[in-house]
């Protein structure tokens, strides 16, 4: 990286001044983000699901062998390694030889903690956003971690997947079993289609937030854990990971100071995708059932919104504007996220007025959710999502065949 805006626009290209600027940006980041806990209690008053008794007992129980083989047969190789060095083709390679004593430490993590410092540090890599970045805000932060804490949070995250679909609202379609984009999209299609045959008075309200899986507060997260009932072990075995983690920036072959992580799921970590779904969860309950809603593909189903980790598309009435500014104040408050007006974007249906204000967000002819553009008419949001694609597809295969 060979120069960056400072905070007075300034560009700078020393190398050491390239990265106080990340380092004062990522400590600003991920520092302590607050819960207000009269809004928490009104989010959850919702109703949050609860597993069972059978749930808990699974995920209580000591870690076992198969588990951990488990966990490193599905993990990938030829990866980078975390500031440990040890890759995952190690811990395959040397399986006979070091199973026991790696299951030992998997366990002391889990049982008995807290996981200690240097096994829960991190190198954090930004990768830009597009091209020419000239901000720390052009660039994702990804965190490396060592292969044993993702072994640890694999694990986690396997024992954790089978009661998802209880915790889970149906409108949140990952970290589901059996669930993919395909399915978050279809209801939206679906909608598009009955507003077009009706010539009803709809809106699509589609959510961006900023920063969307670093902006969670730790507070936040471990009381809605406990809200769906799950167990006080398990939950302690979540705290010690996240307890005083740091991470060091690598840029430009250097490396900072540590900077404490104190808000957020790391990216790069297997439990991440479930831990974020849990966490905003309790805003599409909320929508649910202070939303009229829409019952297009079963009489007695209404879709409110629909939400694919943090891809979020709401129905919306005229009626509701004000109802679904405040269900989105109330989450940011509770939870530390922030929504993005600006990335945010509404599409009109049927006989919806583009003159309605929905807070300062936007008004667009197409919206993509999930990687598939979208407007008022199927047939267009088909040849766009699709046939457009496809046609390119085709074109370059036989360009391809052809140069043979």
């Amino acid at each position: 990286m060979s120069q960056i805006l400072d905070n007075h626009e300034n560009i700078q290209n020393d190398k050491s001044v390239i990265m106080n600027i990340f380092t004062n940006y990522l400590e600003s980041k991920y520092r302590t983000i607050n819960s207000e806990i009269i809004i928490y209690k009104k989010m959850t008053a919702c109703g949050m699901p609860q597993i069972s008794a059978e749930a808990n007992t699974e995920l209580e129980i000591p870690i076992t062998m198969e588990e951990l083989r488990t966990a490193i047969n599905k993990g990938k190789c030829r990866k980078t390694t975390g500031p440990d060095g040890i890759c995952h083709e190690y811990y395959k390679q040397m399986w006979n030889c070091c199973k026991e004593d790696l299951l030992d430490v998997i366990n002391n993590m889990f049982i008995d903690g807290p996981v200690t410092n240097d096994k829960k540090h991190g190198n954090i890599v930004c990768l830009p956003k597009a091209c020419n970045p000239v901000s720390p805000v052009n660039y994702r932060p990804l965190t490396i971690l060592n292969t044993d804490y993702k072994l640890h949070t694999r694990i986690f995250a396997y024992r954790l997947l089978p009661w998802m679909e209880d915790m889970l609202n149906p409108k949140q379609y990952c970290g589901r079993n059996g669930k993919s984009i395909f399915d978050a999209v279809a209801p939206v299609r679906d909608i598009i289609a009955y507003a077009e045959t009706t010539d009803s008075f709809l809106c699509l309200l589609s959510i961006e937030f900023s920063d969307a899986f670093d902006k969670i507060s730790h507070t936040f997260l471990f009381k809605i854990l406990q809200e769906y009932g799950i167990s006080e072990i398990f939950c302690q075995g979540l705290r010690n990971i996240y307890a005083d983690a740091t991470s060091t920036l690598v840029l430009n072959g250097h490396k900072s100071k540590p900077i404490k992580i104190q808000s957020g799921v790391r990216q790069g970590c297997p439990l991440s995708m479930m831990l974020f779904a849990a966490c905003i969860n309790p805003l599409l309950i909320t929508l649910d059932k202070r939303l009229q809603g829409v019952k297009v593909s079963h009489p007695s189903t209404k879709t409110t919104a629909k939400a694919y980790a943090d891809d979020i598309t709401i129905v919306l009435r005229h009626e509701e504007i004000d109802e679904v500014r405040g269900i989105l104040n109330d989450y940011m408050n509770a939870s530390g996220a922030n929504i993005n007006e600006y990335k945010s974007c509404a599409l009109a249906l049927g006989t919806w007025p583009k003159s309605a204000p929905i807070m300062n967000i936007r008004y667009t002819e197409n919206i993509k959710i999930l990687g598939f553009q979208m407007n008022d008419n199927c047939q267009h949001s088909a040849e766009m999502s699709w046939t457009t694609p496809t046609s390119k597809i085709r074109a370059q295969s036989m360009e391809n065949y052809h140069r043979h």
